[in-house]
């Protein structure tokens, strides 16, 4: 059975879906440290207890709600993925720290059975089980962090963007999907959007109005949103369409514009390089 410690400061929804898909046979105690000075560490584990950091998730994972959710599983899921992995990497021990290959091999292993489980929510519930009320802890935060952005405008655009994904049910913008933003980083998973690597923000809406959660403002504007099992079948039309329409008009203007703006670098370094009197090798370039 999993015992978690300072559960009061994540959502009862999180430790419950831990403890529904965790083997209980690998079932170790988990412990939410809300401070720590290990700002670049989101969890770790001996073996025996799990510890999550939710000071560093919350830092590098916010403004987006969806982010902190989706960082506290892959984490999580991460950390177990050590554990119930280690068969596979136990004769690599004595050179995890001394060894990046055996480093990376380890991890990797961590990361694919945690991108398997996200996948496997994902099948059972496309909104990956994400709770309104993420928790004392976050919830804290996030009420501090409106406090403090109301003179930021950037920060302030991100937390309008948030409560529209409230309102609506949504939890990721096209402007995201087609980016590859943030919310994809980790490339092995299934629902991984990298191989769209053009913003075509107008095309994904038109290919996946029918998938999309909408919000209307004050203004009478329409905003889609979608949930994160959307993803795949967001990919597949997109890579339909583009197999039998060819590229999009704004993806050949923008490969033209990236084009340009790397000529034009490479021809600025060139003559500040003469200025100064080296010589860079043509093979640089």
């Amino acid at each position: 059975m999993i015992t978690f410690h300072n559960d009061h400061l994540v959502s009862p929804i999180f430790c419950k879906l831990i403890y529904d898909t965790i083997p209980e046979k690998y079932n170790v105690p988990v412990i939410f440290v809300p401070h720590t000075k290990k700002l670049r560490i989101k969890g770790d584990t001996n073996g025996s207890q799990i510890n999550l950091y939710l000071q560093t998730i919350f830092y590098y994972h916010y403004p987006g709600e969806f982010e902190l959710w989706k960082c506290l599983l892959h984490v999580i899921y991460h950390e177990f993925g050590h554990i119930i992995t280690y068969p596979e990497w136990k004769h690599l021990e004595s050179a995890y720290d001394q060894s990046s290959n055996e480093y990376f091999e380890i991890e990797r292993l961590a990361n694919d059975w945690a991108d398997f489980a996200i996948d496997r929510l994902a099948e059972f519930d496309k909104l990956l089980c994400q709770p309104h009320n993420l928790g004392n802890y976050f919830n804290g935060r996030i009420i501090q962090l409106k406090n403090k952005s109301r003179n930021y405008n950037h920060t302030w655009g991100w937390l309008v963007e948030e409560w529209r994904k409230y309102k609506c049910g949504g939890q990721i913008s096209a402007s995201n999907i087609a980016s590859a933003s943030r919310a994809f980083r980790y490339p092995k998973s299934n629902y991984d959007l990298g191989r769209i690597q053009i913003p075509d923000t107008r095309l994904i809406t038109q290919l996946a109005v029918d998938l999309g959660y909408e919000y209307i403002d004050r203004a009478g504007r329409k905003h889609l949103y979608f949930a994160y099992g959307d993803v795949p079948e967001i990919k597949r039309r997109v890579a339909m369409y583009k197999a039998i329409h060819g590229p999009a008009k704004s993806e050949i203007d923008y490969k033209a514009r990236l084009e340009a703006y790397s000529k034009a670098i490479r021809e600025r370094t060139r003559k500040k390089a003469a200025e100064v009197g080296q010589i860079l090798p043509e093979i640089i370039f």
